[in-house]
């Protein structure tokens, strides 16, 4: 099951920010200061290269530069005591060197973050994978930014939670 690539809605613009409690991001709730879904962003002409997506041509900024930090989350169908394999994109953007993180937790599980060391414009994609074993048959899966400043830090995309083989 692909639970996340964040093509959907289509932004006309560099970046459409996702106010909380918004229906934008399909499946997804939008909570915290909300998120920004991000396609091809330039910072306004500054950028040689704009940030890319991991996959696709949009990716998801876990913070707003209307306040702070954001989170999304979402619940999913799972089989109690099945095995799955949760594996998502993660990346940063920020003009200058800067330090970010992002969190995300399984099913009230243990939170785990992630640090990045963003060095100006987007930071590579690095790829995260996590097993783990369905409690009940509703899992619950968060994704938290933090307040770095503007709508810089965190980016993740292609998310997905498949049986493990």
């Amino acid at each position: 099951m692909r639970i996340g690539s964040f093509e959907t809605p289509d932004t006309q613009a560099q970046f459409e920010v996702c106010k909380p409690n918004a229906s934008a991001l399909n499946n997804w709730t939008i909570s915290g200061k909300g998120v920004v879904l991000v396609d091809g962003f330039d910072n306004f002409g500054k950028w040689d290269v704009p940030a890319k997506a991991a996959s696709g041509n949009q990716f998801l900024q876990l913070q707003t530069h209307e306040g702070g930090a954001g989170a999304i989350s979402q619940d999913f169908a799972t089989t109690a005591g099945e095995k799955y394999v949760l594996k998502f994109d993660y990346s940063g953007i920020y003009p200058v060197n800067r330090k970010a993180s992002l969190t995300y937790n399984i099913s009230d599980g243990e939170t785990k973050k992630i640090q990045l060391d963003i060095s100006g414009n987007q930071l590579p994609w690095k790829t995260e994978t996590v097993e783990f074993v369905a409690a009940t048959g509703a899992t619950s899966l968060t994704f938290t930014g933090e307040m770095v400043g503007g709508f810089w830090g965190a980016s993740i995309d292609n998310i997905s939670v498949e049986p493990q083989q």
